[in-house]
């Protein structure tokens, strides 16, 4: 028989599938053969590993925003680990509410995002910030949101996610009386709606939109996993991805980075994942941003002997199945 073709956001395929072959296929965290997680990058090339100078120099003199629910926080602890250098302690569970780094108050902020982390590296002119709230839906948020982005859009980077908040049990269940399927559908009509928003405000500066996270679903509750199982997250995710793509967007595809970790050691808790999952979610980010043009030359070619073809530093091997 012939072999599946894979699909999906940044698989092979170059059009979506059904997704079986991505859930019970996942790809690996490791090395050059990595599948593209971002959507300019081509399965076939590899990705460029950063050290804390190499990431900091990226990013000199930007203005980063990362914006959304502890999905996003967890990438934006992610990405501070890779700017510090730091490669220990990827197994390391991350607290999932909070503002991460320093707390700060800043004037013109609508008051429903509570969770403001800031940090500075003024060795390179950096300032990273990151912007959360309580139960953070486009639902509740969309109109604060555009308030939010219309300050922030021309910043050199803004990367944003916002999507279990909107469709959880509790939303599922009590605003739309059980029906999965009407709360997904009033989702991506949200979605459609900030995407062609924001394709309107023309923004100067890089914005990325993320996908949402896979699920361990054997750690999820039994009760949440009708509601955060896999299959029904990916086709939310795969709906969002076009209308961003529409709307001449990059997507982050942290689905997929996600659910190519497969060890105990990867979630605590089903849907949070740990450090080094983080980490990788930023290198790949930062490969959308600067990679090197080394990284362009085929997998086969003589370069699969430099430096970038290496994995990971952070990768244990006991994550990677």
């Amino acid at each position: 028989s012939r072999p599946k073709r894979k699909g999906g956001p940044g698989g092979r395929g170059g059009k979506d599938t059904d997704g079986d072959d991505e859930l019970t296929n996942p790809p690996k965290i490791s090395g050059p053969g990595w599948r593209s997680a971002v959507t300019h990058i081509p399965v076939t090339q590899r990705y460029h590993w950063y050290n804390g100078s190499a990431a900091k120099e990226c990013l000199r003199d930007k203005r980063v925003w990362v914006i959304g629910d502890s999905y996003m926080r967890n990438l934006f602890i992610g990405l501070m680990d890779v700017l510090r250098g730091v490669t220990k302690g990827g197994d390391d569970v991350i607290k999932v509410s909070g503002a991460p780094e320093q707390k700060v108050k800043i004037d013109w902020m609508p008051k429903m995002f509570g969770d403001v982390g800031q940090r500075r590296f003024t060795e390179v002119n950096l300032t990273t910030t990151f912007i959360g709230g309580t139960r953070f839906s486009l639902d509740r948020y969309i109109d604060h949101l555009k308030v939010l982005l219309t300050k922030v859009k021309d910043a050199d980077l803004v990367v944003l996610n916002v999507l279990i908040h909107d469709n959880k049990r509790n939303i599922v269940v009590g605003r739309f009386k059980g029906d999965k399927g009407a709360a997904a559908a009033s989702y991506s009509t949200n979605v459609l709606e900030l995407s062609r928003w924001m394709r309107e405000q023309r923004p100067k500066g890089t914005f990325v939109w993320a996908t949402s996270t896979s699920y361990k679903e054997k750690k999820v509750p039994a009760e949440f996993r009708p509601y955060q199982g896999n299959q029904r997250i990916l086709g939310i995710n795969r709906k969002a991805k076009k209308y961003w793509t529409e709307a001449g967007f990059p997507t982050l595809d942290v689905f997929h980075i996600t659910h190519a970790c497969q060890a105990d050691s990867c979630s605590f808790d089903g849907s949070h994942h740990n450090r080094m999952v983080n980490r990788a979610k930023a290198h790949v980010l930062l490969n959308h941003l600067c990679r090197p043009a080394e990284c362009d030359q085929p997998l086969n070619s003589k370069m699969s002997q430099h430096n970038y073809s290496k994995g990971p530093p952070m990768v244990n091997s006991k994550m990677i199945q």
